[in-house]
């Protein structure tokens, strides 16, 4: 690991990445480094912690654009993505002055039409920032926990849009050896199971296991809209205590007829990507089965290795699962349903 001589708030995984770094307006350019090294993180949530950072970063491409056709249109795309500051959006001041102070202290080159965010341009960021940043996860902590390192825009991959059964998921390469930096900060999506042509890609906002509740309030205060996907209409006829591992005589025959069509997922899935009858709580007790990361505390989403294969790998811990395994933990889950409504 390298960390910065300067400001003493970026470490790099190496020499090379460094040097990457330092060459993008928007990364760690010396611009940057120097409103780094001058702001005042006192009392600031880590989440506002990193808010403000990647404020100075926008800020910088945002003044880079004013001379730098690069920059221009890297600016472009994150001013063309979905967020507006409102009444709801959370309280931009006490960021914008700490930006500003941190600015105008670093006293910074003023070259010809370029200039700082103004407040409004602050909570415009911020807004855009929370609707399309993606976590970056970091390898789990000792204890197995998720662990986020930083957040990231990519603004192709946000205009696929939610559903709480997607069909694609994002896969990075932050942590592949045999993926050397800058390329290893790119995502790809990969298809859960076949798709007809003509499909929408959609993927989760959040991890599969999440409650209807949880996922609704926060689709609701994070990203501005009410689900009302295919298993969200299932769910919203649960009652409250009730979990997609809980399920009644009728739900378990549901499943069982489910079960006998998992090894020929396609159909399975083409049924309920159409919002039929697929979305039952049979179906959506096997999608988990078949989609959620069976190891302890991940909950990362398992997609196929290769197009067709019947070997998946999560996109989260790495751990593999075959077909053959999938299927002996959906006759197990079947099991231990047939005991629990004897």
């Amino acid at each position: 690991m390298v960390a910065c001589r300067d400001c003493g708030q970026a470490t790099f995984c190496s020499a090379h990445c460094e040097r990457q770094a330092r060459q993008d307006p928007a990364g760690h350019s010396p611009a940057v480094c120097r409103v780094l090294a001058r702001l005042d993180i006192h009392g600031l949530s880590e989440e506002s912690i990193v808010t403000l950072r990647f404020l100075v970063q926008a800020q910088a491409l945002f003044m880079a654009a004013a001379h730098d056709d690069a920059a221009r249109g890297r600016w472009a795309a994150f001013a063309g993505l979905t967020g507006a500051a409102d009444s709801k959006a959370r309280d931009s001041s006490d960021l914008f002055r700490r930006l500003s102070t941190a600015t105008f202290s670093s006293q910074l080159p003023q070259l010809a039409g370029s200039r700082p965010f103004t407040p409004e341009e602050v909570a415009e960021a911020v807004a855009k920032e929370e609707l399309n940043g993606y976590g970056i996860m970091a390898p789990s902590g000792p204890e197995g926990e998720r662990r986020i390192r930083g957040t990231a825009i990519y603004p192709n991959a946000s205009l696929i849009n939610h559903e709480c059964l997607p069909n694609v998921a994002r896969m990075d390469n932050f942590d592949a050896p045999e993926v050397p930096a800058p390329n290893n900060t790119a995502v790809h999506f990969k298809a859960l199971h076949d798709l007809p042509a003509g499909e929408e890609f959609t993927q989760s906002y959040f991890p599969l296991h999440v409650s209807y509740p949880v996922r609704q309030q926060r689709c609701q205060e994070q990203y501005g809209f009410v689900c009302t996907c295919p298993r969200c209409k299932e769910e919203s006829t649960w009652p409250e205590d009730d979990e997609a591992d809980s399920l009644g005589e009728e739900d378990t025959m549901e499943m069982e007829a489910e079960a006998e069509a998992a090894s020929g997922e396609a159909e399975m899935m083409g049924e309920a990507e159409e919002g039929g009858e697929g979305a039952n709580a049979g179906y959506i007790q096997v999608f988990l089965l078949k989609y959620v990361c069976p190891q302890a505390d991940c909950f990362g989403t398992l997609v196929p290795t290769q197009p067709g294969s019947t070997v998946q790998e999560c996109n989260m811990c790495g751990c593999r699962r075959t077909e053959a395994q999938f299927l002996a933990d959906l006759e197990a889950a079947h099991s231990q349903d047939i005991m629990a409504a004897a």
